[in-house]
């Protein structure tokens, strides 16, 4: 709840931390452990499945939207950096009146620090799927009961003191793809597993 952004940074840098514990402990039962591939295919599986046609994304993530642009999503793409807009990408001041007519909306998980999720979730008001997505999503689902988001696609350092000694040399590709698997967890599954059994990864 804090204002200042390092402190917001650091607290969920903490939730993540933990989150990542338990999160290893249900992947592994499950050995459900995927690529970020297979991960953009389940992705857009359910999309498919769901019958969604215009997807929102909110930060420009280029290859995941040439991807569904590829498998025929109409992509509406909003971006509050300067630097990542492109005539092809709104700035994110346009949501309001431009998410109302998303089927889906894929959420950057940098949303959980600039606090405009719940916005981004205001506007989408006939979303079907609300997906939070990204390294920064690392939040275990149970803490996203009732906020609205369906699914949560983010990834698990599968060797942390190395992941952060590439991230310390600014080599942040390689610590998330050479180290981490990805994984795809639906909220509303894992609430119901919550209180015995392991979170469904789908």
């Amino acid at each position: 709840m804090s204002t200042h952004m390092l402190e917001r940074v650091l607290a969920l840098a903490i939730v993540n931390a933990v989150s990542q514990y338990i999160i290893r402990e249900e992947l592994d039962k499950l050995k459900c452990l995927r690529g970020a591939d297979e991960e953009v295919h389940q992705l857009i599986s359910i999309l498919e499945k769901a019958r969604v046609k215009r997807v929102a994304v909110i930060g420009n993530m280029a290859p995941l939207v040439k991807r569904l642009r590829e498998k025929g999503f109409e992509v509406m793409v909003f971006e509050r950096s300067r630097e990542r807009r492109t005539d092809e990408v709104y700035s994110d001041c346009l949501e309001p009146r431009l998410l109302p007519r998303a089927e889906a909306v894929i959420i950057t998980g940098a949303t959980l620090i600039n606090e405009t999720l719940d916005t981004v979730l205001l506007h989408a008001c006939s979303s079907k799927i609300n997906i939070l997505i990204g390294p920064t999503a690392q939040i275990h689902p149970t803490l996203l009961k009732d906020v609205g988001v369906d699914y949560v696609a983010s990834c698990h350092s599968k060797n942390p003191e190395e992941t952060v000694k590439l991230l310390k040399l600014s080599g942040w590709r390689k610590a998330l793809h050479k180290e981490s698997m990805w994984y795809l967890m639906r909220v509303n599954e894992t609430l119901d597993k919550a209180s015995g059994n392991s979170a469904q990864v789908m």
